[in-house]
């Protein structure tokens, strides 16, 4: 079985029954921060893991405003651009996100991102638009985007 991770605090979680988030979650395996109250996630048999590491209402916030502010307005250029590539434009946004962060594409996606890394893309996203993505994609060199510009 892998290690799990909490996103809030990086401290090893637990596998529980889920009834000690909530009686919804009775019978079901979660996966529990035991120093961050708020932290769990659903374990997913398939992975031997969760789907996302667990993480608080803070982190699961920022995700979603991440993706609705930052990145769909990014999606929405790249299909005036494209018309018809939505899949592709997202799998482009998070190889050259993960270019920007200095890390790895499978680890850029939102829900294994801890906060801080959330806000460090809240400021390179909103730098950023479409068509630098996209000829980023085509020469397979992304530039680094500087934070403090």
């Amino acid at each position: 079985m892998s290690t799990v991770f909490c996103t809030d605090c990086a401290h090893e979680c637990e596998r529980v029954d889920g009834a000690v988030i909530g009686p919804e979650l009775a019978g079901s395996q979660v996966w529990r921060c035991p120093d961050c109250p708020d932290s769990w996630a659903r374990h997913i048999d398939a992975k031997d893991g969760p789907g996302e590491p667990p993480s608080g209402p803070e982190t699961k916030a920022a995700r979603v405003r991440l993706q609705r502010d930052r990145i769909e307005p990014l999606l929405e250029q790249a299909v005036r651009t494209e018309p018809g590539t939505r899949t592709l434009a997202q799998g482009r946004i998070v190889y050259w996100l993960a270019k920007q962060l200095g890390m790895e594409a499978e680890h850029a996606a939102l829900g294994f991102m801890g906060i801080e890394q959330l806000r460090r893309a809240w400021v390179i996203l909103g730098r950023a638009s479409y068509a630098q993505i996209l000829e980023a994609a085509r020469n397979k060199q992304p530039r680094r985007h500087s934070e403090a510009a």
